[in-house]
């Protein structure tokens, strides 16, 4: 049902073809009934607008972490994970997305995003132990 409610909002949101409106409406949605599931997929859908429409890295990463805080319960907190730790690999912050990987792993043993959080790990972990050799070698 989730998903379904998920991918309803999401085609809302493109049909409007106005990001900026489609924040607006999540957020009226989130204003009428702040703590149903609606209001916590619509809090995800303001945090992939930011990202994939806009490209605004620094808003999405907000949203996504107030999501966090706001709706702790929720079914979709492994995919809300799974976004931030994407957001720090992308921007270099490695030992944060580190963490929220091993802290999704951990928490949610049966994600969908489970495989794919532990690849990743194991990508950093590589072009960490890339870097320092690296590092070592010039130092020579």
């Amino acid at each position: 049902a989730d998903d379904a409610l998920r991918s309803l909002m999401w085609f809302q949101i493109k049909k409007q073809k106005d990001p900026v409106l489609a924040i607006e409406l999540c957020r009226e949605i989130i204003k009428e009934s702040p703590k149903s599931k609606l209001a916590a997929l619509a809090q995800f859908q303001i945090a992939k607008v930011y990202r994939e429409e806009l490209s605004d890295i620094e808003s999405s990463l907000k949203e996504f972490i107030a999501f966090t805080k706001r709706y702790t319960k929720s079914s979709i907190m492994d995919d809300v994970m799974w976004e931030i730790g994407l957001i720090y690999e992308e921007e270099n912050n490695l030992e944060e997305a580190l963490r929220i990987y091993n802290e999704l792993i951990g928490l949610y043993s049966f994600s969908n995003y489970r495989e794919r959080a532990q690849a990743h790990i194991e990508s950093i972990h590589w072009r960490q132990r890339r870097v320092q050799r690296s590092t070592s070698a010039q130092n020579k």
